[in-house]
């Protein structure tokens, strides 16, 4: 495993209408870290810059400035024999798959262990056995790209790009020419191709979907620059920046923040993870405060596998005074939070009003 971690880096592209407009700023400071043996998201609208600063990992694209640091080493310090010596160590998946046509299942996987040189042909043969039988491919070893589907084309190319063995496996939207169902497969088998292999991924994707399932961490990228970043549940829970937001809720992962109803009622949030999300949460407030609420909206879902539920409700009544509700909500293992702020006045009068 290694840390991938990024500094200051700019990367400028000429204007398409020449010399005298202003270049295309694709990066713009962007530093960044990826914890050793995480899998980390970096989510952003098209044009972004998403492509652009994963290329910049291996040096498919230079940045202009910054640095780009693998484990210990320093790419963007390398003479060119030395960087392409360092590569072998950061496998990549691309969204296209990139298979060649005229090889075999087995060839493609093959292939870059040729051209790293330092093996048998029995070691190579090994290694693509060994490949092909953890992206389940084995009986299709002797096809070439044009008869496998498109999840099978992908599968051929996580097993290429795992071929020497690396630290680092970065994902160019490896999931973006996919069925849902296939998508689903895929990010399951890179889950436990991270686990198994004590793998570094880093992966960059439109799909907020493939965050939730799939990451660690989430980097929110907006026309090059880092807008918010933190563990996955923070940020789904919590988003701070305008982008983030607007992505979470065009993926319907954001509850509807609009006004509060005319009534003048408080509205409450909850918001329960892991194993609080099983329980029975607004029951047992109504049996131990009176709490009588009107739900307004709901969702639970799933990050990384983790029970998520959240709801909006106006509180209609409760036996207790409403500030000290939050402080019952976080004796059952979950949160509250004011959305509309209640008065002081006491108790079920209180929210009736």
């Amino acid at each position: 495993m290694s840390v991938i971690q990024l500094d200051s880096l700019t990367k400028r592209y000429a204007s398409p209408r020449g010399a005298s407009a202003p270049p295309t700023l694709a990066l713009d400071q962007v530093s960044l870290t990826v914890p050793a043996g995480e899998i980390f998201g970096v989510i952003g609208r098209s044009g972004a810059g998403k492509s652009t600063l994963i290329r910049s990992i291996n040096l498919l694209e230079r940045p202009d400035s910054g640095t780009v640091r693998v484990g210990d080493i320093d790419l963007t310090a390398l003479s060119a024999r030395e960087l392409q010596r360092q590569r072998q160590r950061i496998g990549m998946v691309f969204q296209h798959f990139n298979l060649l046509q005229s090889r075999t299942v087995a060839g493609n996987v093959r292939f870059p262990m040729e051209l790293a040189g330092g093996r048998s042909a029995a070691q190579m043969d090994a290694r693509v056995d060994e490949l092909l039988a953890l992206v389940g491919l084995s009986e299709q070893r002797d096809r070439h790209p044009a008869q496998l589907s498109g999840g099978q084309k992908q599968r051929v190319g996580i097993a290429r790009a795992l071929a020497n063995q690396p630290e680092v496996l970065l994902c160019d939207e490896a999931t973006s020419a996919l069925d849902p169902e296939t998508t689903e497969q895929i990010l399951t088998l890179l889950g436990d191709i991270s686990r198994r292999l004590r793998l570094t991924i880093l992966l960059i994707t439109h799909e907020m979907h493939v965050i939730h399932a799939l990451c660690d961490r989430v980097a929110v990228l907006e026309r090059g620059r880092i807008v918010e970043q933190g563990p996955v549940i923070d940020v789904f829970l919590h988003p701070r920046h305008t982008t983030t937001r607007a992505l979470l809720a065009n993926a319907g992962f954001l509850l509807d923040e609009g006004d509060a109803p005319d009534s003048g009622r408080p509205v409450l949030q909850l918001t329960a993870i892991g194993d609080a999300a099983r329980q029975p949460l607004l029951e047992t407030l109504r049996d131990s405060t009176g709490l009588r609420v009107n739900l307004l909206e709901g969702r639970l879902t799933r990050l990384k596998g983790i029970p998520v539920a959240r709801l909006r409700a106006e509180v209609l009544a409760t036996d207790v005074a409403l500030r000290e509700l939050p402080a019952r909500v976080a004796a059952l293992g979950a949160e509250a939070e004011w959305l509309s702020p209640p008065q002081d006045a006491p108790q079920r009068e209180e929210a009736c009003a």
